[in-house]
């Protein structure tokens, strides 16, 4: 969790644990049994390592990534 933003760190630290469990299953890197048997220090990972794989994606691609010109 040290990775992420202060304010998104402690929005995961308040969310309840049925939320967690949710937006982790939204990620789908877990699966379903193995999903229904983390605590909530497991889920606040694998969510907190979701946002920095995500702002690491959005960090590598180029400044006009999705932009085409119409001529």
């Amino acid at each position: 969790m040290d990775q992420i933003p202060a304010d998104q760190a402690e929005n995961l630290r308040k969310a309840s644990t049925e939320r967690l469990r949710a937006m982790a299953a939204r990620i789908g890197t877990v699966d379903d049994d193995e999903l229904a048997n983390l605590d909530r220090m497991a889920l606040i990972q694998v969510v907190a390592e979701d946002i920095v794989a995500k702002e690491i994606q959005t960090e590598e691609l180029p400044a006009d990534a999705g932009h085409r010109k119409l001529n």
